[in-house]
């Protein structure tokens, strides 16, 4: 008879599910606490383990430890209500089976009676890494773009309660997938090119491509990793490819996560800042999730903060922050007349206009350093 674990703070659903499959498995019951789970399962791997729940909030950071303690058992998430995106975190990013409440008795035994998902023996995904690892160290442009992307997301793990070694095997896969295209689009992809408009529907038709193949040529086929790669070019406002009605909260979140992250990583490829690169990716109105976006931003700390930018003396203004030290020559000397991070007064300001091209001897524009300010948007 096979273990059943049943973990609820609701005592009368506790008792339904007893009388319900007592004949059936060997039940242990615990409340939504990981140290009294373990308490209750003591060396024994449940086979099987439902978690009850009104909503996912609660249940959580249990789950994750569940599905890192019993990688082998099948987890049945049973909710009262979910949010379109947590129902996207439970079944694609944990990859657990979900069922809503009310529920009956063959429902959820047709869950129990399911194999664990992908129990199946496979290759190593961390094989996949290995490849596009070791093959970029021919292409510089995939290296530079495979290790910035990898290395951008480690900053956002401790943000999310997720799984991220998924998130970093879709990376993986998302760029071994756009090498397989022609040589010149794969370039314009990884480095952001203002051709690649051209390459996304073809690379959106290899996706598609990958998806009806192992739909016909695998029982069980999980295509959903292959969904959230075919949104990666979305924007969070719908358009885009695939020309289809999904936008917003609707669009897979690790597609949402990925745009930007690809995104950041193109602007980079084009010689910005870190800050200005966000400062960037902020204007776009409706690109991105700005969740997501605020979450980038805290990940990149004090980098993120601001940006330099050239100004030309005619385009100066009170209050802002000079990025250079500005020399003069007085009675033959070089002095010192605004130093680096000091703000800009009108007073300054007057003074570089009337001896820019004497004392200061300004022929180029001049560096100056702004804040970034999120919220701030403009149409792109």
């Amino acid at each position: 008879m096979q273990n059943l674990l049943v973990v609820s703070n609701n005592n009368k659903i506790t008792s339904s599910l007893v009388n319900l499959f007592d004949n059936e498995y060997c039940i242990c019951v615990a409340e939504n606490d990981f140290d009294g789970i373990l308490d209750v399962t003591g060396d024994k791997c449940p086979d099987k383990i439902i978690v009850d729940c009104k909503d996912y909030a609660e249940v959580k950071d249990v789950l994750l430890k569940l599905k890192e303690s019993f990688d082998e058992s099948n987890i049945i998430v049973m909710s009262s209500f979910l949010s379109t995106e947590d129902k996207s975190e439970i079944e694609s990013n944990l990859n657990l089976d979900l069922i809503i409440k009310p529920c009956n008795r063959n429902q959820l035994l047709s869950l129990l009676k399911k194999s664990k998902k992908n129990i199946q023996k496979k290759i190593d995904k961390r094989i996949i890494h290995v490849i596009v690892n070791s093959y970029s160290s021919k292409n510089v442009v995939l290296y530079r773009c495979y290790n910035r992307i990898i290395s951008l997301a480690g900053k956002l793990r401790p943000f999310y309660s997720i799984d991220f070694e998924y998130i970093y095997d879709l990376i993986a896969y998302y760029i071994f997938v756009i090498t397989t295209l022609e040589d010149h689009m794969m370039m314009d992809l990884l480095s952001g090119a203002n051709t690649k408009k051209e390459a996304i529907p073809f690379l959106i038709e290899q996706l598609e491509k990958m998806r009806d193949f192992g739909d016909r040529q695998f029982v069980d086929f999980d295509s959903s990793s292959i969904l959230e790669m075919l949104y990666i070019s979305k924007r969070y406002n719908g358009k885009g490819l695939p020309n289809d009605d999904v936008a917003g909260k609707k669009l897979p979140f690790a597609a949402r996560l990925l745009h930007l992250l690809f995104d950041f990583h193109y602007l980079q490829e084009k010689g910005k800042s870190v800050g200005e690169s966000v400062y960037i990716l902020n204007k776009r109105s409706g690109w991105y999730d700005d969740e997501i976006l605020i979450k980038i931003n805290e990940a990149l700390g004090e980098e993120a903060c601001s940006y330099e930018r050239e100004v030309f003396p005619l385009g100066l203004e009170a209050e802002m922050v000079l990025a250079q030290n500005l020399y003069g020559t007085v009675k033959g000397k070089k002095v010192l007349v605004i130093k680096k991070g000091d703000t800009l007064t009108a007073k300054n300001i007057d003074y570089i206009h009337k001896h820019g091209h004497d004392i200061l001897d300004v022929t180029e524009p001049i560096l100056i350093r702004e804040k970034v300010v999120l919220g701030d948007k403009k149409n792109a």
